[in-house]
């Protein structure tokens, strides 16, 4: 057995024997980790409420060698407990959201720091959990700083197909099973040859259960057009170096309103249907 302390954040926990609980933990050094430990589910016990996602704590862990994605919790030193989170079902629903998604993108034990930075840093930028539109920026900016750390797309500001880098005021376009943007005449030949790969049949935005507001969201039955204001959060998110910078950069835009960020958010959930 590994003994370890590590910065980490309570994704969520379950029941196990007794006053014993399973707890997921997103750790700095390790990557997303199972752990066991007694008295999660004791009253009173200070494990039992420091273990209550979202949390941020340091851990003491006995990991296993072998295997280190598994271990067993000791000791926990509460951080931050994100009162501005848990103080709203909005915010507690997008929290875990995120979780769920941290979960099916890395692989269990495998460290990736720089997502926790990403999502450590999301989480306590509290001005990004005030409203439906800093839910939106807030998910939109993680998501695409993921999307760009695990390599899975392209970029938003030029086509995947040619490479050609968009106008300021070019539509482009998003097909199923794509891995960035297409410009107009790329998307012209791509309906031309894949017209049948567009529809989603074999896709779902079940994932979406989570978030009550997305319940009616659907899948395009072809190319989804992302009109020039909502590439424009895309890109600006993508070339923000934090998360503060991006609100400034977006907030102070007149063209960008809250039906903006709206679509924007709904292009990015669309294009996590194929990979989830």
């Amino acid at each position: 057995m590994l003994q370890v302390k590590t910065p980490a954040l309570v994704l969520d926990k379950q029941p196990g024997y007794n006053d014993e609980g399973n707890i997921s933990l997103f750790t700095r050094d390790f990557g997303i980790l199972r752990v066991t430990a007694s008295g999660v589910y004791r009253s009173g016990a200070s494990l039992s409420a420091w273990t209550e996602p979202p949390t941020s704590v340091t851990a003491d862990i006995s990991l296993q060698e072998k295997s280190f994605g598994y271990g067993r919790l000791f000791t926990l030193t509460l951080k931050n407990y994100f009162p501005h989170i848990r103080s709203s079902y909005q915010n507690t629903s997008w929290y875990y959201f995120y979780c769920f998604l941290l979960k099916n993108f890395l692989p269990q034990g495998i460290k990736s720091e720089g997502v926790y930075q990403l999502f450590k840093k999301n989480l306590e930028f509290k001005q990004s959990w005030e409203s439906d539109e800093e839910r939106d920026l807030n998910f939109i900016y993680f998501l695409v700083k993921l999307l760009r750390i695990e390599g899975i797309c392209s970029g938003f500001s030029f086509c995947l197909k040619c490479e050609k880098q968009f106008k300021k005021d070019e539509t482009s376009y998003f097909a199923l099973n794509e891995q960035g943007l297409l410009c107009d005449d790329c998307s012209k030949k791509v309906a031309l040859h894949n017209r049948s790969e567009f529809f989603p049949n074999q896709f779902s935005l079940d994932f979406l259960k989570l978030l009550p507001r997305e319940k009616n969201l659907k899948l395009p039955e072809g190319l989804l057009r992302i009109k020039p204001e909502e590439r424009t959060v895309l890109e600006t998110c993508e070339e923000s170096g934090d998360l503060k910078a991006a609100y400034a950069n977006i907030f102070s835009r007149r063209k960008i309103n809250d039906q903006t960020l709206a679509k924007a958010r709904n292009f990015l959930l669309i294009f996590l249907a194929p990979l989830l």
